[in-house]
């Protein structure tokens, strides 16, 4: 995997109302994430002045003109971009869970060939950066969920069904080790099993990539990756396809993470998934 910088075309930094109003002119229904400052809902007097002072401060920008007969025109970047996202053929939704409890989300959309990541600097503002390739975006998502450095754990893959997976987790909070061996294989001196519960019991991060592609009938298609990782080891949840009750639990490093994601933004055409 390459280590350079990701390659960025272009980078816009929108508030809350300005994203809106532009997804109100192209018609584009609210992205995942778009959210206000504030957690109380806006009154709508509150959302019409929002609107108000973002196409001013649009037009400030030079994002944004009003014509001669007094038709609000975007700039082409900004429209194009926008437009990506809320007409996105494929989408990623990423959620990192760090030990402290605290969120970091990165959304990604793929439309045609415009690769854009939209991240959330701080309440209200929404940062959109268009990439040159999946790739970028994929390193972006490595980032976001710090898992440029992943050590794979030792052991072999493990397959369990979804609830026995619940129920160890369970177990494992509750600190009751080997009964969470046992939960996941149903022996509990399995070497890979106590690996992974050695790890559940270490402070450790859960990192969840959540794959969605619009299919040809309109219905949305979705495939989730899970990655537990800690400073001393790493795993990838996925699940077994024609099996929706199973999980595959496989150590992963950053490079074979890198991989998955590329493979699975690339197969935006022909990406199997369970509805």
């Amino acid at each position: 995997m390459a280590t350079i910088a990701s390659p960025v075309l272009l980078r816009i930094t929108l508030t809350y109302e300005e994203l809106s109003l532009v997804l109100k002119l192209i018609n584009g229904a609210p992205l995942a994430g778009l959210r206000p400052a504030q957690a109380e809902p806006l009154t709508p007097e509150q959302e019409v002045q929002g609107l108000l002072f973002a196409e001013r401060s649009l037009r400030a920008r030079e994002l944004a003109r009003r014509t001669s007969d007094d038709h609000l025109v975007l700039h082409a970047a900004l429209l194009s971009t926008v437009a990506a996202c809320a007409y996105a053929e494929h989408v990623v939704v990423v959620q990192h869970i760090r030990t402290s409890g605290e969120v970091v989300e990165l959304y990604g959309s793929l439309k045609e060939d415009v690769v854009v990541g939209h991240t959330l600097p701080e309440p209200g503002l929404h940062q959109l950066t268009v990439f040159q390739d999946i790739a970028a975006l994929a390193t972006q998502a490595l980032a976001v969920c710090e898992c440029q450095s992943l050590r794979p754990a030792n052991g072999d893959p493990l397959m369990v069904t979804a609830e026995a997976l619940r129920q160890a987790l369970e177990l494992a909070q509750q600190g009751s080790l080997q009964d969470t061996v046992a939960r996941l294989v149903g022996m509990p001196d399995e070497p890979s099993a106590s690996a992974l519960v050695e790890g559940l019991n270490q402070p450790h991060a859960v990192s969840v990539f959540l794959l969605l592609r619009r299919r040809t009938d309109g219905t949305i298609g979705r495939h989730e990756l899970t990655v537990l990782h800690s400073s001393e080891a790493a795993w990838l949840l996925s699940a077994v396809p024609a099996h929706d009750d199973v999980r595959r639990i496989t150590p992963v490093s950053t490079p074979e993470l890198f991989d998955v994601l590329v493979t699975e933004l690339s197969a935006s055409l022909t990406l199997t998934v369970t509805p």
